[in-house]
C-alpha cells in the first residue's frame, strides 16, 4: 500500500541507441540488466504509483514488462538520438499519456538505468522532500570527487584560466578539508511537481532567468553515485554488483 494519495509517476529513460556502451540499459551487471534493477527500485518505492519505461526497442520493453513496468508508448526515434533532450521526452510522454488515457500524475519521477548504483532510500527521500517543502525541484547529489576551485578553462594558446573567478590562491591550494563543500547531481532521481513540466520547454531550475524556482536536493554517498559512460565504467559496475551480491 502506497503512503500517499498523489498520483506518482516514475518515468525510466532507456533508449535501444548508446555511443559509449552498446546496448548498456539491457547489459547484465550483477546478474540482472541495468533497466531491471532500477525498475525494481520504482517498484519498492513507498510512493510510486506508476512505472513507466521510456524505450524505442522492441527488446528493451520485453525486460520492461517482464520486470512489472509498463510500455504504454513507444518512445519516437527523433527523442532517441544522441543528441536528444531528455526533457523533451518528458513533454512528449505527458502529452500522449492525457491523450491516450485521460492520465496526468500530479508528480513525475525521472530515473536512469545506468545510474545503477542507487537505493530505494535515494529515491523515496527525494520524493519525501518535494511533498513535505511542496519546492519546485529536488535532484540527488553527491560530493564532487574534484573541487571545482582547481577547474581550468582550455584556451587556444594553453594559457590555464580559472573556471571560478576571483578565486585567490591561497583558497584554490588549500587543503581539501579547507575547501567549501560543493556538490554534483548524481543522476540516482529528478523529482517535480508534473506542472514544472508542462509549463517549460527546459528545467526551470538556472538562477539567472528562473532565479526564483525553489530547487532543493538529497545528498547520496559518493558509493552510490556511480554512472554508465563507457566500457571501463560498466566493467566497474560488474566488479562492484557482483561484490555487493
Amino acid at each position: 500500500m502506497k503512503k500517499n494519495k498523489l498520483d506518482i509517476m516514475a518515468l525510466i529513460l532507456a533508449r535501444g541507441g548508446s555511443t559509449g556502451v552498446k546496448n548498456k540499459n539491457i547489459r547484465i551487471a550483477g546478474g540482472k540488466p541495468l533497466v531491471g534493477r532500477t525498475i525494481e527500485i520504482a517498484k519498492a518505492s513507498k510512493y510510486i504509483t506508476r512505472t513507466i519505461v521510456a524505450t524505442d526497442k522492441p527488446e528493451i520493453a520485453k525486460i520492461a514488462i517482464d520486470f512489472g513496468a509498463e510500455v504504454p508508448i513507444q518512445r519516437p526515434e527523433e527523442l532517441s538520438k544522441t543528441l536528444s533532450r531528455a526533457y523533451d521526452v518528458y513533454r512528449f510522454y505527458l502529452e500522449k499519456l492525457k491523450e491516450s488515457e485521460n492520465y496526468r500524475p500530479d508528480i513525475m519521477v525521472m530515473l536512469f538505468s545506468t545510474s545503477y548504483s542507487k537505493n530505494i532510500d535515494d529515491v523515496d527521500s527525494a520524493i519525501e522532500k518535494l511533498i513535505q517543502t511542496n519546492c519546485d525541484w529536488v535532484f540527488t547529489v553527491t560530493e564532487c570527487e574534484h573541487h571545482p576551485y582547481r577547474f581550468f578553462i582550455p584556451t587556444e594558446n594553453d594559457r590555464m584560466i580559472n573556471f571560478c573567478e576571483n578565486v585567490p590562491s591561497y583558497q584554490i591550494w588549500g587543503n581539501r578539508q579547507e575547501l567549501p563543500p560543493v556538490y554534483r547531481i548524481n543522476g540516482n532521481a529528478f523529482v517535480t511537481w508534473t506542472e514544472n513540466i508542462e509549463n517549460f520547454t527546459t528545467y526551470n531550475i538556472d538562477q539567472v532567468e528562473y532565479s526564483n524556482t525553489d530547487v532543493r536536493y538529497v545528498v547520496s554517498p559518493q558509493e552510490r553515485s556511480f554512472d554508465i559512460d563507457t566500457e571501463i565504467d560498466f566493467e566497474i559496475a560488474e566488479f562492484l554488483l557482483s561484490k555487493k551480491i
